[in-house]
This record gives structure tokens, sequence and C-alpha cells, in this order.
């Protein structure tokens, strides 16, 4: 079906009619309107030549067909979008068979919100006596960081993904409102003590024997001199211990001397917590234990009490296998996880709108350390807040930022 005149000029550019010619000019115009049409899917695989290579970020398809899949797949969670081109750069004046572009796609998602990449590409093409113009190359990069709080379809699919595996008693998948996508663990550590925690913070709380590189972000972020060993028992956190210690710091904390948060909720931070709890509450490292769901229950009532935040690195969870010691595999049976503290949390009556839990996870453990991508899932309140962080947008690049 070709485009209309509307939408044609709607993706027009301008360019040097001596280094690009016309033919070529209004072939990329109908292929990014054919882009922009969900109903046009087949006529922008057809621009393509049949055994045509399509590169974007992980995704390399080869073949017509295949390309038209990865198409139509893109469209998920997108409502509508629109391509613009800035600039063509043919590789070589007059009948060019390869050019460079530089354009910029906005989306507008489901859920109404909207977002924006900017992109390069490079595209080699065939050309025929008839005149037909076939793309046999067409190589995308990515520019620009992504959403703050990262794709609603890639958060979605996490959310899926952890539902999944837990089955926390809340039954449906969390929502995207509650995931937000960070660079790994360390990064989503750094950017809550960013967040939530200034100089009124009073006291950090740590499991002794603790993840030891998890030591210099705290003291990065100033709380070096306030954190505090807890110790740890065959069941997780000594709680009798932790109570106990919480009071004492609460109660020398003169009441007319408490220093106010200096972040200020009218200046973007609109929770400072007291205390922060850091635990790894399964699997812990580098003891191995695992803390029991009534002692999870037990340490979030706490934490409220209290008005702390507990932060657990939740990275290991998945890396469980077969009970047996001789590594018997027959009986199928997989130990089931303990449901995460931040389900724990929201499952629980009476939890707050920023709640008291975060959960921290990461794909370097469960993947490969490089990927340095994982996600955060608190309540909306909190994982919207992290979403404005001063220093730095959260916003991943877009070869993980998107995962279609």
């Amino acid at each position: 079906m070709d485009p209309t005149p509307g939408a044609l000029a709607a993706h027009s550019f301008e360019y040097d009619a001596l280094a690009l010619d016309k033919p070529l000019a209004e072939f990329l115009q109908r292929f990014y309107t054919f882009s922009d049409n969900k109903e046009n899917a087949n006529s922008w695989a057809e621009c393509f030549a049949e055994n045509g290579v399509m590169k974007k970020a992980a995704t390399n398809v080869q073949g017509r067909d295949k390309i038209a899949e990865v198409n139509l797949g893109s469209w998920k969670g997108q409502a509508s979008r629109k391509h613009t081109v800035f600039k063509v750069f043919p590789f070589s004046p007059g009948n060019a068979n390869e050019v460079m572009l530089h354009g910029q796609s906005n989306y507008v998602y489901d859920d109404g919100t909207t977002g924006e990449m900017g992109w390069a590409a490079r595209l080699h093409f065939q050309r025929f006596d008839d005149g037909r113009i076939l793309i046999d190359t067409y190589h995308i990069f990515p520019l620009l960081y992504g959403p703050e709080l990262g794709s609603t379809s890639l958060r979605e699919s996490i959310g899926k993904w952890l539902n999944d595996f837990y089955a926390p008693s809340a039954g449906p998948n969390p929502p995207s409102e509650r995931i937000v996508i960070t660079n790994g663990a360390s990064n989503g550590l750094a950017t809550i003590l960013q967040k939530f925690t200034d100089p009124s913070t009073r006291a950090v709380w740590m499991v002794e024997p603790t993840y030891f590189l998890a030591c210099p972000i705290f003291k990065d972020a100033g709380m070096m001199a306030r954190i505090h060993g807890v110790p740890e028992v065959e069941d997780g956190v000594d709680l009798d211990f932790l109570a106990k210690a919480l009071q004492e710091v609460d109660d020398e904390w003169p009441a007319d001397a408490s220093l106010p948060p200096r972040k200020l909720a009218k200046a973007g931070y609109p929770k400072i917590y007291k205390h922060v709890i850091y635990l790894i509450p399964t699997f812990s490292n580098p003891s191995g234990k695992t803390m029991g769901i009534e002692n999870r229950r037990k340490l979030v009532q706490l934490a409220r009490k209290h008005d702390a935040l507990i932060i657990t690195d939740d990275v290991y969870d998945m890396l469980r296998w077969y009970a047996d010691d001789d590594g018997d595999t027959s009986s199928g049976e997989i130990p089931q996880c303990q449901p995460r503290i931040v389900d724990v949390d929201l499952d629980m009556e009476s939890a707050t709108v920023f709640g008291n839990s975060v959960g921290n996870g990461s794909f370097s453990k469960i993947v490969a350390p490089g990927m340095r991508v994982g996600w955060l899932e608190g309540t909306p309140d909190f994982v919207a807040a992290m979403g404005t962080v001063e220093q730095a947008s959260l916003g991943v690049a877009k070869v993980t930022s998107r995962h279609s």
C-alpha cells in the first residue's frame, strides 16, 4: 500500500541533489513512512532484498520474513511512533549505494507515556535496471539514553519473569510502576543512597560478615562513620541484637539537636530514612545463609518502627540447584525460594507509600558480569523518585533499556 502524500510530506528531509539522487531520497521517505504505520509492516519489509540484513543492538536477522517479524515485535507496547531524518550522508555523490543517516524516533506507549531515541543508521542498497531500490543491509546505532525508569515493555517483562520465579502471594505480576532499570546492583545501591539518605540518616546496619564490595559504596555516600555491624545467626540477622541497637541509637539522638533532612521534598527528595539496613537475605555472601520467612516479617516490622529502609541484594536467588548432596536430579525438586523482603513488605498491612524495603537485582550474577544491567523493585512512589536522581539520569543505554 502506497503512503499518502501527507504521510510522505511528514517524512521529508532536506538533501543536496548533487550528492543524493532523487529516487533514493524518495525511497527513504517511503521507507520511514511505512515504518511508522503498523498496517504498513509488510510494505516496510518489502523495502528489503530477499536476503537483506538488519542489525540493531543485539538484534541481527537476515531474510525479509524475519525482518518483518522483528518489525512487528517492535510495536509491542507502542501506540504510535514517528521517525525524523535530520541528515543523509551519501558515501559517494550521485547514485550512491550506501548512506549514513542521523535521526530521531519519538514514541507514544500504550500507557500514555512517551519516549525518544536518537540514532544513526547505515544503509547499503541494491539498484535494479527497472529503477527499483532495495536495502541489503540496514544497521541502526542507538545514540541516546533511554527513559529514566527504563522502557515499559522491559519492566513489564521483568515483572512477569520475577512473578513466575517467586510466585508471590500478591498474585498478579508486579506492575511496571514498581520496577526501575539500573546499570547493575552496585549502581542501584549507590543511587538509592543518593536519593533516600543524607546527613540526617542516623545509621547503616550491615550483617556481619557482609559483602565487602558494598562497603565502599556506603563510604562514597559519606556514611562510613555510621556503619554498624549486626551478627548473623543461623536464620539470618540477629533481630534481638538489631532491635536493641536501633533503639539505643534513637534514644541517644538528641531531640533538640536532631538534624532535619538537608534534602528537602520540594527539591525533589520526598523521603529521607532515619536508618538503612543492608543485607543479602538469600544465600548471603559470604556465609551462604538464607533468612527464614518469619524473620523476614519481623525485620520489616522493625524497619517500620524505626523508619528504616531495608536494601536487599537479591542477586543470588536464581542460583539454586537440586537439594541432594550427591547431585541426584531424578526427583526434579529444586528448593523453593523464600519470598523477597520487598514482597513481604508490600503484602503486610499498613505499608507506607514509599515502603520500608527495596529489592536490588542484577543480571550480572546470572548472565554475565559485563552486562551491568539490573533492576530495583519497590512501591510506585519509591520507584518514581528513583527516576529523578539529580546527579545523573538513571536511564540506561538503548541497547539495554529496550528488549525488542
